[in-house]
């Protein structure tokens, strides 16, 4: 199958700071919701066929021993039962009000999902789940200190008639490291909407970036997940031709691994705005010196690195 590698590729340098100048924040409200998460709806996945950062072309080079064993790439794997997936569908489809244009990466998208929804919040914050996680991204996570980017829901559509308003996930590298991917459209609700992802080092992609290094994800199926480290395995969502696809980011931060976090000002500011960003970035700063209270500050026992067996 012949894949989009001509889709464009993000903003950076100076275009990433034009960008962040006509970026606005998310707005305000709650999603009415009459349902709630319950920790049975987390199911534990095995840590078989990681593919490790050294395997997808890193070297000592480029980190050290530690990060080189973290997953670059898994999936597509489960992290919900039927019933937690059809009830995060539903909560994401309500949060399509709260979405916003973006010609930074995602085309359309609501940020700051956990804030609307009671269900996303608790499902992000229960130690279960993040457990899962953790075990497949093999570093102890909890969601990302800055909020806004910590939960995302992407909504991807055909292009208008006229062609100006493509739905697409840009190539890109995220701001986050140990980042989720899950898809909450059935195949036979959209066509096109592949998850496309490099097959190689960052510093490769433009000099390589043709059919044969560019692989799709097989993910069909609402709840199926695909976990990248998102700030060094370039990807992308290619345009959908029919129908609608929606699918829930998931950014976690590693408190014990601070000196890690990839995020730069100007990508969250891509996003969300200088002014809010400028807000957000502060508090983030402060909470990265914390990690000792990191797990009691979302009220969850902490996740250790013995725990990731």
């Amino acid at each position: 199958m012949k894949l989009s590698t001509n889709l464009p590729t993000y903003a950076t340098g100076l275009q990433q700071v034009l960008t962040a100048l006509r970026a606005t924040p998310p707005p305000h409200g709650i999603s009415s919701e009459d349902f709630k998460w319950e920790s049975r709806y987390a199911i534990q996945q095995d840590s078989n066929n990681l593919i490790s950062l050294r395997e997808l072309g890193y070297s000592l080079s480029d980190y050290e021993d530690s990060i080189l064993d973290m997953t670059s790439l898994k999936g597509p794997f489960k992290v919900l039962t039927n019933a937690g997936e059809i009830l995060l569908r539903e909560a994401c489809l309500k949060l399509e009000t709260y979405s916003r244009s973006s010609q930074f990466i995602i085309s359309k998208r609501t940020r700051a999902a956990d804030r609307y929804s009671k269900f996303i919040h608790d499902m992000v914050r229960d130690r279960n789940f993040l457990l899962n996680l953790s075990k497949i991204a093999q570093a102890p996570l909890i969601p990302h200190l800055i909020r806004n980017a910590a939960t995302q829901v992407n909504y991807y559509y055909p292009d208008d008639e006229d062609g100006k308003d493509k739905k697409i996930a840009k190539w890109h590298l995220d701001g986050m490291n140990f980042v989720f991917n899950i898809l909450l459209s059935d195949e036979a609700e959209f066509e096109g909407g592949d998850f496309i992802y490099f097959k190689g080092p960052k510093n490769q992609f433009t000099s390589r970036l043709n059919d044969n290094w560019v692989a799709t994800s097989p993910s069909k199926h609402v709840g199926d997940t695909i976990y990248v480290h998102g700030s060094k395995v370039f990807h992308a969502v290619t345009p959908v031709t029919r129908g609608k696809r929606i699918s829930i980011i998931l950014s976690m931060y590693c408190p014990y691994l601070p000196e890690i976090d990839s995020n730069t000002f100007w990508h969250v500011a891509g996003d969300d705005g200088i002014l809010a960003t400028l807000k957000n970035w502060g508090a983030f700063r402060t909470a990265k010196k914390m990690a000792s209270t990191a797990y009691t500050a979302i009220d969850c026992a902490p996740i250790t690195w013995e725990d990731l067996g």
